[in-house]
Formats: structure tokens, C-alpha cells, sequence
């Protein structure tokens, strides 16, 4: 007598390890997601905080990355817009002067997976998420906008 699975066995094996992937891979990608927002995060508060101590000392924002005391080189390229691993692009309160609508006073991180350039990007972000600097019309304010289906998800997997 031969001894060996069955073809029934082996497809009820492969069954359970299809379901078992299935539910395992949209959590995989939701925490490697997690983190590399999570580095563009990191990045986006520490714009934040040079702008803060430009303020101070000069009275005034600017959006040009050239004057502000902060190295980001080695997570991000750019001046204006920052390329963050290709995934994240950080925008700079949205130019390259001096700053003065406080409606205009923000760090916004873009998600936008494989988009090459910002233009391609800021059109089709699945989500943003905003950081209000101090002398802006909403101080302090974090706020994540969901733009497609899995940004408006990733952003309520923010709040919890």
C-alpha cells in the first residue's frame, strides 16, 4: 500500500493557506504603509519645527527648504517639494517666498505611490495629511484627508 495525501487533501491545504494569505497581505501592506508614512511624518515635523525657529528669528515663514536649519537629506530630495521614497511627496507650503496667508501656512505629506513627479502626484493623491504651523489660521491643527477609497481608510486607521 502506497502511502501519500490525497488530491482532496492537498487542495484543502492549499485552500487554507490561499485564506490565511488572503487575510495576511492587506495587513502586511497597511503596516508597511503605517511606517513609511511614519518616515515622511518624521521628516514633515521637523520642517515644521525649522520653519517655527525661522519665524522667530526672522518674523516671517518662507517656503524655500535653502533657508530653513534642517537637513533632510537621506529620507528626502528636493527644495520646494520634497520626493520621499516614492511614496510620499512633502509640499512646502506650496511655493518658494515668503509666506504670509495664514491659509496658506501648512506642511502637507501627498501619498502617492509610484508617481514620478509632483505634478504627477498632487492630482492624484490617495490621501493628505496636513501640518498647520503655528501662525496659520488653524495652529497646532493635524488633519488627514482621504481622497481615494484606501486614503480615506488609511486615515480613519489614524484616528483609532
Amino acid at each position: 500500500m502506497k502511502k501519500g495525501f490525497t488530491l482532496i487533501e492537498l487542495l484543502v491545504v492549499v485552500l487554507i493557506i490561499g485564506i490565511l494569505a488572503s487575510i495576511a497581505v492587506p495587513q502586511y501592506e497597511k503596516a508597511v504603509l503605517r511606517s513609511r508614512f511614519s518616515n515622511a511624518l518624521q521628516v514633515a515635523e521637523s520642517l515644521k519645527k525649522a520653519h517655527e525657529i525661522y519665524f522667530i528669528a526672522n518674523n516671517h515663514y518662507i517656503a524655500n527648504t535653502d533657508n530653513l536649519d534642517y537637513d533632510f537629506q537621506g529620507s528626502c530630495t528636493g527644495m520646494d517639494v520634497l520626493k520621499c521614497d516614492n511614496f510620499f511627496y512633502i509640499d512646502n507650503m506650496s511655493g518658494s517666498n515668503i509666506v504670509t496667508d495664514p491659509n496658506a501656512l501648512f506642511v502637507r505629506i501627498y501619498h502617492c505611490p509610484g508617481a514620478a513627479t509632483w505634478s504627477a502626484c498632487s492630482p492624484n493623491a490617495n490621501f493628505i495629511y496636513s501640518i498647520w504651523l503655528d501662525q496659520s489660521a488653524h495652529p497646532g491643527l493635524r488633519e488627514c484627508q482621504g481622497i481615494t477609497q484606501e486614503g480615506r481608510d488609511f486615515c480613519l486607521m489614524l484616528e483609532e
